[in-house]
């Protein structure tokens, strides 16, 4: 407004379930003229949806000021390139941005700018009608229902490397940066960098040039300057820069999160990027989208004269979380593996909640229901965020009964789903409930649950059990069997149905609780009854028809101990062959059996805990995360237990590149203050809970958000001290405590 930045938003939508955003703007308003300017950005992911732009400017009574309509006018903008580089992979800002300063007006934002060269904005009709919510994509707007999010700048901790590169012309895919980038160079000799560490600082300028003497000898190249920066953690962040520099100057910026044999790559994947060219003289830039990384590169091209690189910030993008949750403890190891949990949950979360910021920003469901807003509310007690996940993605439902894979986004893409994650959706409803006693959320979502059970028990073969269950069954990455009834989903549809007849009860439906209680107990004998292997004592992973496939899995296992489904005799020996031995998995495997990935040890640490055995479920987070990750210098987690390949293939490494920010491994963030100090919520709301802290030979001190206050726990020399809120009830190992 009157060239002032208000505001950025709204919230990542689905065509037809839209947010909005409310921002004051009167202290900005000038007598006379004054001008509200925009810059839209349409993705166009989604076939069936298109862009638009939608405000109004009301008083304090809401009179309409000013609207969007014909009197407005616009202009696709040719500064910003519009056939960059597509990463395929995000779903959220796919597109490179390379903007060229030379081709916006520098006045546009002010009220003297003469726009009558621009067309008249189109006003968007459906049928002949102009008006929300008559009008896609407006049929249903939502206000914001999340804080805004909170930035501060930041600058690189330290200067990872400089150099010189070839200057050579992208002709065959010119329109992705990642490529130059990623190009490897040498020591700087003909191009210059002036005072490269100041880039660290605030006070000094970094200066840059490029080389001119081919202009004197034909025979050598151009030789173009270059510097990475590590930012010293992994951070969601807009780049920002002011520069002074001759006209048609760029500055080229790539974004990582690791280096790639000592050097910078983007090009093998997550080709993220940003390219700035200069106009004349002294000027400031931000980037369009925040990116997720560790490392920066900055290449400069065309600079012949003086490019001054005043600042360069990395301005950080952050859900405004309280800090309320934590774990303390002296052992180093366990502390570590906290902190990068609990860091890597922080940075998933935006907006929307991530799977991992740096490849897919999207909000994947499976990964988001069955680990993330357990950890929310164990490191922060915050609820809103987990709320919107849950209405959003309860919107993606299709008519077969199951949601959608990635719940930001839309696609129409019904047969592409996930049936399992569907399932930790309806878990994770029913947990949302527990926690916080909401039981609007239980009304306004109530029958999505219950399409999705009706959806799963259509599938149901005559012992109850789900033979060949639809479209693609995801488990885990690892090489667990799905042939034929997979004992895994029928586990996972088990606790659903559990979860689901506890939303029933709440809703008033005794029809589905009846339903549901039957369906578990069919499913609880046919599953010891097929599934069970006496010779290995082990549930198999699967049974064909009557035969069972042989193949065996620390998912199936954990998933039998956490949702019931074993009796104390199969519990115990399972634990007994998988974990009491301290044989090692290795390469993904232990004795045959497949080892689970970060995302499913969620499920083993909670069997592990259920069954009492703490001690073994400490030794999984200190062989695991402690060795694999915090031993190798993990700031925040890996998506599998290598950041260098997967073992899905369950006997040789496959050399995918796997995120270092990957929130469904962070489970001790949770685990370790809420598990291990055994909280039980026993009233939805927290208003009664169970602790029974446990038998385990480790100092600590625990703080777990409730939405009526903090509950610490206190273990010290074998003792332990709990410290409630007014209004919370506890209940240790089964009596009433104070």
């Amino acid at each position: 407004m009157n060239g002032r930045r208000v505001h950025e938003g709204p919230p990542k939508s689905h065509p037809f379930m839209t947010y909005y955003d409310q921002v004051p703007v009167g202290a900005m308003l000038e007598p006379g003229d004054n001008v509200i300017c925009a810059i839209v950005n349409h993705v166009g992911y989604d076939d069936d949806s298109r862009g638009g732009f939608l405000a109004e400017l009301i008083d304090a009574d809401g009179t309409a000021l000013a609207a969007t309509g014909p009197a407005w006018r616009a202009i696709r903008s040719p500064a910003w390139r519009q056939d960059s580089f597509f990463c395929f992979f995000n779903r959220v800002v796919p597109y490179q941005e390379h903007f060229d300063a030379r081709r916006l007006p520098v006045d546009w934002l002010l009220p003297r700018f003469d726009d009558s060269r621009w067309e008249e904005a189109t006003v968007i009709s459906h049928r002949g009608r102009t008006r929300p919510p008559q009008v896609p994509p407006w049929t249903r707007l939502i206000p914001r229902d999340i804080p805004i999010m909170t930035e501060q700048p930041l600058r690189a901790e330290r200067v990872a490397g400089t150099g010189e590169s070839t200057s050579a012309m992208n002709r065959m895919r010119g329109g992705d940066l990642s490529i130059s980038l990623s190009q490897p160079g040498v020591p700087i000799a003909r191009a210059a960098i002036d005072d490269p560490d100041a880039i660290c600082a605030e006070e000094r300028p970094t200066v840059f040039a490029c080389s001119t003497a081919h202009r004197s000898d034909p025979g050598t190249p151009i030789m173009e300057p270059w510097i990475v920066l590590d930012f010293g953690r992994i951070i969601n962040a807009y780049a920002e820069i002011d520069v002074d520099g001759p006209a048609g100057a760029t500055l080229e910026i790539g974004y990582a999160e690791r280096l790639t044999d000592g050097q910078f790559n983007n090009v093998i994947e997550g080709q993220f990027a940003d390219g700035y060219t200069l106009r004349e003289g002294a000027q400031s830039w931000r980037s369009f989208a925040w990116k997720s990384f560790r490392y920066v590169k900055i290449r400069v091209k065309n600079a012949f004269a003086p490019l001054i690189l005043r600042d360069f910030r990395a301005i950080e993008s952050a859900y405004p979380f309280d800090d309320v949750g934590s774990f303390e403890t002296p052992d180093r190891q366990l502390q570590s593996v906290y902190d990068i949990c609990r860091a890597t949950t922080q940075i998933a979360c935006n907006e929307y909640i991530t799977d991992t910021p740096w490849r897919e920003q999207g909000q994947w469901l499976g990964d988001v229901a069955a680990v993330t807003l357990g950890s929310i509310y164990a490191c922060f007690g915050d609820t809103a965020l987990a709320r919107k996940f849950l209405i959003q993605s309860a919107a993606t439902q299709y008519p077969t009964g199951f949601l959608g894979n990635m719940t930001n986004t839309y696609t129409a893409n019904w047969s592409g789903v996930l049936p399992d994650f569907s399932l930790w959706w309806l878990m994770a409803l029913r947990d949302f409930y527990v926690y916080t006693g909401d039981e609007s959320i239980v009304v306004e979502l109530y029958h999505t649950a219950a399409r999705l059970i009706t959806a799963n028990l259509a599938y149901r073969r005559a012992d109850g059990l789900i033979e060949d269950a639809p479209y693609e069954v995801f488990i885990d990455w690892a090489n667990v069997d799905r042939t034929g009834a997979s004992a895994a989903y029928n586990a996972l549809l088990y606790g659903a149905l559990v979860a689901m007849e506890e939303l029933a009860g709440a809703y008033g439906d005794e029809r589905m609780e009846r339903t549901c209680r039957a369906a578990t107990e069919t499913i609880r004998t046919s599953f010891r009854h097929v599934f069970w292997d006496p010779d290995e004592h082990l549930f198999a992973d699967a049974v064909d028809g009557t035969q069972a496939t042989g193949a065996f899995s620390e998912q199936t296992n954990a998933a039998a101990i956490e949702f019931g489904l074993a009796d104390d005799a199969q519990r115990d020996a399972i634990i007994d062959r998988l974990w009491a031995r301290g044989d090692a998995f290795l390469c993904g495997t232990n004795n045959g059996v497949t080892e689970a990935n970060p995302f499913f040890t969620a499920v083993v640490l909670k069997a592990l805990a259920r069954a009492g055995r703490h001690d073994l479920a400490l030794d999984v987070i200190r062989d695991r995360w402690g060795k694999r990750m915090v031993a190798h210098g993990a700031t925040s987690t890996y998506e599998e237990w290598s950041r260098y390949g997967s073992w899905r293939n369950g006997d040789e490494l496959v050399p995918i590149m796997r995120t270092e920010s990957h929130a469904w491994s962070a489970f001790p963030a949770r685990w370790l203050p809420e598990y291990l100090c055994g909280i039980t919520i026993v009233e939805p709301g927290c208003a009664q809970v169970r602790i029974t802290a446990a038998d385990v030979d480790l100092d600590y001190r625990a703080v777990f958000p409730t939405p009526r206050g903090a509950i610490t726990v206190t273990c010290s020399a074998g003792a332990t001290t709990i410290d409630t809120p007014t209004g919370v009830t506890v209940m240790e190992g089964g009596g009433n405590a104070s």
